[in-house]
C-alpha cells in the first residue's frame, strides 16, 4: 500500500526538482511499508541521519533554480523550507530515544507536508516558469 503517490499532476516542468520529489516519495513509501510490516524502528535509524541532508539538499535545489529564474515568491518559499526543517529536527530531538513514535510521527509530517508543500508552493513556481516560457531543458 502506498503513503503518498506521486504522479504528473505533481510535476513542476523542471526535471531535477521532479526527480528529487519522486525520490523523497519513495524514501517516505519505504518508511511506510516498514511500518506496516513492524520493521520502521529497523528502517528509520539507517536513514535519520541522511533524511534531513536530502531534505536540505532538495530545498537548496529549489532555491537555486527561483533564484536562477527570478522567482518573486522565493524569500516566502524559503520560509517554508526553513520551517520544516526546524519541524523535523524537532521530531528527531524530541522523540530520537523513542523510534516506533518518530518513525510515526516522520512519516506523518513527511507525508503531509510535502502533499500540501507541492501542491501550494512548487506547483506555483513550476506554473511561473510555464508562463514566463522559460526553458525547461534543465542543462
Amino acid at each position: 500500500m502506498t503513503f503518498i503517490q506521486w504522479d504528473k499532476s505533481l510535476s513542476v516542468k523542471l526535471k531535477e526538482i521532479d526527480n528529487q520529489h519522486e525520490n523523497l516519495f519513495r524514501i517516505i513509501n519505504n518508511l511506510h511499508g516498514n511500518l506496516r510490516i513492524g520493521q520502521g524502528d529497523n528502517f528509520l535509524k539507517p536513514i535519520l541521519n541522511t533524511l534531513v541532508e536530502d531534505v536540505i539538499i532538495h530545498f537548496n535545489t529549489e532555491e537555486k533554480f527561483m533564484k536562477k529564474y527570478n522567482y518573486p515568491k522565493l524569500e516566502q518559499h524559503k520560509k517554508e523550507h526553513k520551517a520544516y526543517i526546524s519541524e523535523i529536527k524537532e521530531l528527531i530531538s524530541k522523540d530520537r530515544n523513542r523510534t516506533p513514535l518518530l518513525a510515526r510521527n516522520i512519516l506523518l509530517s513527511l507525508g503531509n507536508w510535502y502533499r500540501k508543500h507541492i501542491h501550494e508552493y512548487d506547483k506555483k513556481f513550476g506554473n511561473f516558469v510555464e508562463e514566463k516560457n522559460i526553458e525547461l531543458n534543465n542543462k
